[in-house]
């Protein structure tokens, strides 16, 4: 996958299911306000402090979600949407 200009594309890990004093809360139920992180798969020719294999974070509803034939969901994000590297 190749992505243009000031864009990242982020492999999504699947969100699972939080067990609190024996309450499952649904991956689904998470907090939307909470950030999410995701290993950065490939960056465009323009974008400047971000890397592939980094870690980044970023708000849910932030980018646009591809999901692929095997399962895997990948995000393209603006490198503007990115909160941290890690």
């Amino acid at each position: 996958m190749k992505v243009l200009g000031k864009k990242i594309c982020v492999l999504e890990e699947k969100a699972k299911d939080k067990e609190i004093n024996g309450i499952v809360i649904p991956a689904g139920k998470m907090d939307p306000h909470r950030p999410l992180s995701a290993k950065v798969i490939c960056v465009g020719p323009e974008v400047e402090g971000v890397k592939e294999g980094n870690v980044v974070f970023y708000m849910p509803l932030s980018g646009q979600e591809l999901n692929s034939e095997d399962g895997k969901t990948w995000r393209v994000l603006h490198v503007d949407e990115v909160i941290a590297v890690e």
